[in-house]
């Protein structure tokens, strides 16, 4: 048999593990960022909405909880890119938003321990109105609930 033709195998089985780490999330316990508190107006000048949240990375090895927030104009116009929160080791996006009461919220934290590597871990989940208690021009989070967004991957 020539090398490459037994090389391929083993690139291939390579290239699969890589996508599993990814796709199967990191080995800890917590497998979700969890939204601590969350507000979300709609002011009265139609379309102009404010999001602030806390969301907490409960990974055992690089715990972190911070503040994550910003203003946009207009229903389409949603931050879908990653935005700073007041720790820079969190981003999040919205990578949906249909309504006050329908969006989903996606974060990251790359780790800035030096024994992880910047090991990034990524989570997103749906907010939704039975999540959320609302008047007409905000929603929160119901008195003591919280909201998981799940691990989807790591790297």
């Amino acid at each position: 048999m020539h090398l490459p033709t037994l090389l391929l195998p083993v690139l291939s089985l390579t290239a699969t593990a890589a996508a599993a780490a990814i796709v199967n999330g990191p080995p800890f316990p917590n497998n979700a960022f969890i939204v601590q508190s969350l507000t979300i107006y709609n002011s009265t000048k139609p379309g102009e909405y404010t999001i602030s949240f806390f969301v907490k990375d409960p990974d055992p090895a690089d715990s972190v909880t911070t503040v994550c927030g910003t203003q946009w104009t207009g229903a389409k116009d949603f931050p879908a890119a990653y935005r700073e929160c007041k720790n820079p080791a969190v981003v999040y996006q919205l990578s949906d938003f249909k309504s006050m009461t329908d969006f989903v919220i996606g974060a990251k934290h790359t780790s800035t321990l030096p024994s992880l590597g910047g090991k990034t871990t990524y989570a997103k989940g749906p907010i939704t109105k039975k999540d959320l208690v609302c008047k007409p021009t905000y929603c929160t989070l119901a008195p003591g609930a919280t909201v998981t967004l799940p691990l989807y991957g790591f790297i």
